[in-house]
């Protein structure tokens, strides 16, 4: 597949889910932003976070447990080690 139809791809299937997440937080007075980001995950999540000026990074962590996420890492991990802002992992 080409780059740009892949990018393109990549950038239809973040807006889709963020559509449901949208969708959820209809008429409950959270204020949010909505964003696209590109680049190594955990970095963007923990640069953006900084750049906005949030007081604070709330993440769901689920995925690889004990050893697995020692040895594979996570997202949620990386946010916790490159964010200055407190981070809130809930599940």
């Amino acid at each position: 597949m080409p780059r740009d139809k892949l990018a393109a791809a990549r950038h239809a299937r973040s807006e889709a889910i963020l559509d449901r997440a949208q969708a959820e937080l209809k008429g409950s007075g959270i204020r949010y932003t909505r964003e696209v980001l590109t680049g190594p995950v955990g970095h963007a999540i923990a640069a953006h976070a900084e750049l906005t000026g949030c007081d604070a990074i709330v993440m769901g962590r689920y995925g690889e447990t004990g050893i697995g996420e020692l040895l594979m890492g996570s997202v949620a991990m990386k946010v916790l080690h490159l964010s200055r802002l407190p981070v809130m992992l809930v599940r």
